[in-house]
């Protein structure tokens, strides 16, 4: 009795470890055209059967095939994007068997001289890629379907539907390179998603235009060169379940061979139902399909120009396309994935860019709220909003026309509706009046002109925050939104710690800067990602974005470093940090700095600057640390700063003062 999986994943994982697997795999896909590989015949799925059918497909006496053209170059696409080389000349030949599916009594394939060889993908598993070769890819035509159920006389009967009979494939062949079940279900995956991209073929597996139709899998010692016994693997009609068989497999090989027991080389079918692999025929000789040259063919010839004409006609493919949108969109890898994972997804996502909307919006919203509403609606991606539709809404968020939780509810009224946003804003009223940096800076100035208001706010008076807020909706003659004035003033009123050193730090830098330059930098506003976290403005300079940063060996020295900051200390206090040396507060330093340097910032120019809290020398000393870091720095390929700065607070004097050195 064969084993069961439970059975065979009895086997100690140190057994499993002195075996490694070795696994090629045959695929086919139905390539997407309208008619047959050599008749006129359409090849469109789900017509009744055998009404799709002709003399030639038939194989009726007296006829003769016609190459479809279209299916050559579908081909080619296909070789070419999985880096195979097109040859110059291939030829068909007939492959002889009788089987009912196949009326001719063979089959027109392609056997010593393929359309294309040479070629490899590349997969990824466990965050490690892999070049995976591809020894052939060539063309054939499709067998019939037989049909065992859903009939009167199914029993004793097979029907068979000669509708699929004749549908072009390409057959496409690896180089026994895969390793793993994971590795396979890796190449499946990859070769189905180039597939689509290119165009090629639906995929549809369950109308069988993608097949794995075989996956040979034998194992050897670890460490060994020579190949061992090869068993071929059919029915597998999902990724899941080759993955499953070749589990199976892989156990059940290295089971026998450590019970002593000799492998046939033999095909297996695998039943999903029960879990297991069953004998379907020896293998022991290979089948004699007596190949030879299609008489009623010529040979394939396939001219340099036709073949650059298809190159030049192929997509962007899916490994380039993932790593331009890193590069250009400053998306995370896992966004990139979702967004790639279909042409169809990638391209929409770029017309909604290309429309004006941001690319880290465009994505979130797309992954989230867009295909969260096809899911919860069962329609395809194609019933989504125009790309010229969702970018307006999103720039209109943007610009804080209407807010995030009101973007929302218009997006599902525009879904349902197809209705632009701005038409569904303007009906229901639903635009913020006046813009939250207009409410922030009539906050700023309301808080400015009552302190002793806002000495009873913080001493626990909250009746007094209505005060606030209606002050606020006054200056702003009633038209800004009530949620953001409340959320502004909260946010003003209640600064965390982190944003008042923040906002020290800056000043004290200003203060000195100023002083050094003649400017008249001032703080401005708080920053709101993904702008710095300070922005001060000068009159005649403009506005300036100001990201802070600091150096500290743990958190209490942070703590005390912002007390400090902020003029919390005692004159004279001292922070006591341990026994560092000058090239530990060097590389302080240069970490804070590296930190920072691979983020992005919608606010230019910005400036870093950061708090460095060197406690060892004088400011001769913190200079020459600073000079050694900045040469360190400049190396650094992309640095998103105009100008960095260094802010060393002089230590152990009754007043607190700064210093400024400039990094970069």
């Amino acid at each position: 009795m064969a084993k069961s999986a439970s059975e065979a994943a009895a086997i100690p994982p140190d057994v499993l470890a002195k075996y490694e697997p070795v696994i090629g795999l045959e695929v086919h896909v139905q390539l997407l055209t309208k008619t047959k590989i050599f008749c006129g015949c359409s090849t469109r799925f789900g017509d009744p059967p055998n009404s799709n059918v002709c003399p030639v497909c038939l194989g009726l006496p007296g006829t003769l095939p016609v190459l479809n053209k279209r299916a050559v170059e579908m081909a080619m696409r296909a070789a070419l994007a999985l880096n195979c080389t097109v040859q110059e000349r291939s030829r068909f030949a007939r492959k002889n068997y009788f089987y009912p599916d196949l009326p001719k009594g063979y089959q027109i394939s392609q056997y010593e001289l393929p359309l294309a060889t040479g070629g490899w993908l590349e997969i990824e598993v466990g965050g490690a890629k892999k070049r995976v070769g591809i020894t052939r890819l060539h063309l054939e035509e499709d067998a019939a379907k037989n049909l065992h159920e859903g009939f009167a006389h199914s029993v004793e009967k097979a029907y068979i539907d000669y509708n699929r009979c004749g549908t072009p494939l390409s057959e496409i062949v690896s180089e026994p390179d895969i390793r793993s079940s994971e590795e396979a279900h890796a190449y499946l995956t990859t070769l189905r998603q180039i597939m689509l991209y290119t165009g090629v073929s639906d995929c549809n597996m369950e109308e069988g235009s993608l097949r794995c139709c075989d996956a040979n899998v034998s194992v050897r010692p670890r460490g060994s060169q020579q190949f061992g016994t090869k068993v071929e693997v059919k029915n597998l009609n999902s990724f899941r379940y080759l993955q499953k068989a070749l589990e199976y497999e892989i156990e059940r090989h290295i089971g026998v061979l450590e019970s002593g027991g000799r492998l046939s080389q033999e095909t297996r079918l695998w039943n999903q139902a029960e879990g297991h692999t069953v004998s379907m025929r020896s293998k022991e000789k290979a089948h004699d399909y007596r190949y030879f040259p299609e008489p009623d063919l010529l040979p394939v010839h396939i001219s340099s120009a036709w073949r650059e004409e298809v190159r030049r006609s192929l997509p962007e493919l899916p490994e380039a396309k993932r790593t331009r949108f890193a590069n250009s969109y400053g998306i995370t890898p896992y966004d990139v994935e979702l967004l790639t994972a279909t042409r169809t997804i990638s391209e929409y996502f770029e017309d909604v860019v290309a429309a004006g909307a941001p690319g880290k919006a465009a994505s979130n919203w797309i992954l989230n709220e867009l295909i969260g509403l096809l899911s919860d609606r069962k329609k395809p991606f194609q019933d989504s909003p125009p790309p010229e539709a969702l970018a307006e809404l999103l720039k209109m968020i943007e610009s804080k026309q209407i807010t995030a939780a009101v973007g929302k509810k218009v997006f599902a009224t525009m879904f349902e509706s197809g209705r632009a946003a701005s038409e569904i804003v303007a009906a229901e009223g639903l635009a913020v009046q006046v813009s939250e940096n207009t409410i922030e800076q009539a906050a700023r100035e309301v808080i400015a002109k009552n302190p002793d208001n806002v000495a009873k706010f913080k001493a626990g008076n909250e009746g007094v925050f209505k005060f606030f807020v209606g002050q606020v909706m006054r200056a702003t003659r009633g038209q800004a939104n009530p949620q953001a004035v409340n959320d502004i003033l909260r946010k003003l009123l209640y600064p965390t710690l982190k944003e008042k050193h923040e906002k020290a730090v800056g000043d004290s830098f200003f203060d000195r800067y100023n002083h050094q330059h003649g400017t008249s930098y001032v703080f401005s506003r708080g920053g709101e990602p993904p702008e710095p976290d300070l922005a001060y403005i000068d009159k005649n300079l403009g506005t300036l974005g100001v990201e802070i940063t600091s150096t500290y060996v743990n958190q209490e020295e942070g703590k005390f470093a912002g007390q400090g900051g902020r003029g919390q200390l005692k004159p004279g206090a001292a922070y006591v940090s341990g026994a560092l040396g000058h090239e530990d507060f060097a590389a302080q330093l240069t970490d804070a700095i590296r930190k920072k340097l691979g983020k992005t910032y919608s606010l230019q120019p910005t400036w870093l600057v950061v708090e460095f809290n060197y406690l060892l020398g004088d400011a001769t000393d913190a200079a020459e640390i600073v000079r050694q870091v900045g040469q360190e720095i400049r190396s650094a390929k992309s640095i998103p700063f105009a100008e960095i700065w260094v802010v060393w607070r002089v230590t152990n004097i009754d007043e607190v003062k700064f210093e400024i050195f400039r990094v970069l």
